[in-house]
């Protein structure tokens, strides 16, 4: 917001100038306190904002040695990003052949480890929850390749 007023006195904003709003409905508002409290009173206003959530994009990869072997614990690593601040929350990575596993995002990035059971070629996939500032989002496919 940026208020203006046509005697001398000081704004207060709330949130705070410089806050992002997260995303659902919000209440913006401002108190006028002017310097002269004896001809002038103390104001305030309110608006009220809707902020939509934002985009988000996800990205797996695998980052254990190529190829995998069965029983081996295979490290999928994720990132989740979107404008502003970096995406918090869950992933899961999901494998075609029924393995999942959960990771916490920290700064928009994270891991989770996966053992596979059978040798083949699952394609594995990871999905974002999203979170007050961002929808969610899934990644494209990659194939991990799982030997004796």
């Amino acid at each position: 917001m940026d208020a203006t007023a046509s005697v001398s006195g000081s704004f207060v904003y709330s949130p705070p100038a410089g806050t992002v709003p997260p995303g659902g409905t919000d209440t913006l508002s401002v108190t006028f306190t002017p310097t002269d409290t004896s001809d002038y009173a103390t104001a305030t206003d309110s608006v009220t904002l809707t902020v939509n959530k934002a985009t988000s994009t996800t990205v797996i990869s695998s980052v254990n040695p190529y190829p995998a072997h069965i029983g081996q614990q295979v490290t999928v690593g994720f990132s989740v990003s979107g404008p502003g601040v970096p995406p918090t929350g869950t992933v899961t990575v999901t494998a075609s052949t029924g393995q999942t596993c959960n990771g916490i995002l920290s700064a928009g990035a994270g891991s989770c480890m996966v053992t596979f059971t059978a040798t083949g070629s699952p394609k594995l996939t990871a999905s974002y929850s999203g979170d007050g500032n961002f929808n969610s989002s899934k990644s494209a496919t990659i194939t991990e390749v799982v030997e004796q």
